[in-house]
Parts: structure tokens; C-alpha cells; sequence
């Protein structure tokens, strides 16, 4: 049952979903909506240089953008869609912001120099959404400052209590007290990955950038590898839900637990293209041009 049908204009659609909600925006443009309960929820076509979008659980956004004068601004918006806090930064370059599932803490990540090479930071504030008004200056000062090093950030995802950081060179778990662990891809590439398990995250990993030959591994929140699997066919598709991650090579779909124990396996997936992995374990495997839904039994 269709139940949004909104004509867009994006050039650059980007999706960011946590939990009911989902948003969708134009990287690098002004457009962006925000979808769930079966309906669109809100909208706006006013921003400026769209850089990133994240919602928490409680239905809260953190949008960064961009703005004359600064390098980056990062603005915090209530579950109503009410702008309640700016921080604008000239010190560094914005990359990414992500506020904390509880709406207490926002991280933001920042790239510049240090002593002539390339180097990222995360940024933890304590927000008040009684503070701060959206397009006005602000006094927000970060609590504490933790280095990623030369880790390209390329995913963020934060909690009630930790920050994971994904980057081209590892994956870094950060909690509010900046403890930080972290564990290195030791050379090897990045295929696929995904932050949502509960507890943990999931990458691919390969000693090559083609081929189908490569690594799946299981990191915790201490940033420890808990469990390591090769693969030799080629990965499609990899998401993780709940305490499940799920696998699509070209003709089989294979389920997993946290553990790395084999809960599910489904042959016959020739033409799935991605898997979408749900809490409960269930999966929506989606083609070129449909979508299927798999319990397993």
C-alpha cells in the first residue's frame, strides 16, 4: 500500500532512517523531508548547502550546512521540527554532526591540519534545547575534543552513550567521557559495512578493492573483533538490525546473530540487489524493480 507519493527535485538524494523515522535530503542543496508514520512529516526547501542529516530515536535532526563566514554550521531541530540550537564553526571544517538517541549530547566531527597533515576530530557538546536559536550566534563551547587521527570519516552513529565513527582506515567507539577504542582495517579495503546491529557494528573488508574474495568482521562497542568470517563469493548487500546482520551474495541470503551463529539462510535471491535488514531478524530484499519480504520460519 502506497501511502506518500511527493514529487522531488534532488540532484543528490541521500536516505538516513533511525527506528520509524527517515530523512531524506539533497547533498548539497536546500531540499529535505522528513518521512514516518506513514506520512511526510516535514519539510523545508530553505537551507543552504545541505552537507549531512541524522535523526536519534526520539525523533530529533541534526542538520549541517553550510554558511558564509564559517565552516560549517550544525543546527538541532525538536521531534516538532523547531530549530532549538546553532553551532557555527570557523575553526574547522564540519563534516558530520549526530545527536545522541537520549538528546542530550551532540558530536561533531571536524577535519583540518595537524603539524601539516590531514587529521579528524570529534567534538562532544552538551545540548540544552533551551538554548541557542537557529541562524544566531552561539556560545556553545565543546567538553571534550578527541582525535580520529588520519581516519576519513565516512559514517557516524551515536547512541545514548557512544559515537561510533567509521572511517577508510578503521572504525573508532568514542563514550561521553572521551574514552576512546578502536580497531584498524590493518591495510585492507572497505567494501561494505553497516553500524545499526545493537552493540555492534559489521564490515567487509578485502585484501584487494575487486574480487570477490574478502573478510566479514564483527566489532563490539569496546572495539574489539568478536568474530571473523571468510567469504568467497561476491557480498551484494550487507545490514545488520537488532541482534541479527544479514549477507546477499548473488543467489543466497544468509542470517546471522551477533555471535556469528547462522540463524537463517534463504536460496534463489538471483536479481536482489540490496538487503534491509529488520530488528526481529526479517529482511526486505529489493531488485531492480520490486521488493519481497522474508520471515524466516
Amino acid at each position: 500500500t502506497q501511502y506518500v507519493s511527493q514529487p522531488v527535485s534532488l540532484e543528490n538524494p541521500v536516505v538516513s532512517a533511525n527506528g520509524s523515522l527517515a530523512v531524506v535530503y539533497d547533498a548539497g542543496g536546500s531540499d529535505l523531508y522528513v518521512l514516518g508514520q506513514r506520512a511526510l512529516i516535514w519539510s523545508t526547501t530553505e537551507l543552504e548547502g545541505i552537507l549531512s542529516a541524522r535523526l536519534n530515536r526520539s525523533g530529533m535532526l541534526t542538520v549541517v550546512t553550510q554558511a558564509s563566514g564559517y565552516r560549517g554550521v550544525v543546527t538541532v531541530y525538536n521531534s516538532a521540527y523547531e530549530a532549538v540550537a546553532s553551532i557555527q564553526l570557523s575553526s574547522a571544517f564540519v563534516m558530520d554532526a549526530a545527536l545522541s538517541d537520549d538528546g542530550r549530547t551532540l558530536a561533531i566531527v571536524t577535519i583540518g591540519q595537524q603539524d601539516g597533515s590531514f587529521s579528524s576530530d570529534l567534538a562532544l557538546y552538551t545540548l540544552n534545547s533551551a538554548q541557542g536559536t537557529a541562524g544566531e550566534s552561539s556560545d556553545f563551547a565543546a567538553d571534550l575534543t578527541a582525535s580520529l587521527g588520519g581516519n576519513v570519516v565516512l559514517d557516524l552513529r551515536h547512541t545514548d552513550s557512544l559515537v561510533w565513527a567509521l572511517g577508510d582506515q578503521g572504525l573508532t567507539v568514542t563514550d561521553h567521557q572521551g574514552q576512546t577504542a578502536s580497531v584498524s582495517w590493518s591495510g585492507q579495503y572497505l567494501k561494505l559495512y553497516d553500524l545499526s546491529g545493537e552493540g555492534f557494528a559489521v564490515a567487509l573488508l578485502g585484501k584487494y578493492r575487486a574480487g570477490s574474495q574478502a573478510t566479514l568482521q564483527v566489532i563490539d562497542d569496546s572495539g574489539t573483533v568478536t568474530g571473523s568470517l571468510d567469504l568467497s563469493q561476491q557480498v551484494l548487500s550487507l545490514s545488520a538490525a537488532g541482534r541479527y546482520f544479514a549477507v546477499l551474495t548473488g543467489d543466497r541470503l544468509d542470517i546471522y546473530t551477533s555471535d556469528m551463529t547462522l540463524y537463517s539462510s534463504l536460496e534463489g535471491t538471483q536479481g536482489a540487489r540490496k538487503v534491509l535488514l529488520m530488528e526481529d531478524g526479517s529482511a526486505i530484499l529489493i531488485s531492480e524493480d520490486s521488493a519481497s519480504f522474508y520471515v524466516p520460519g
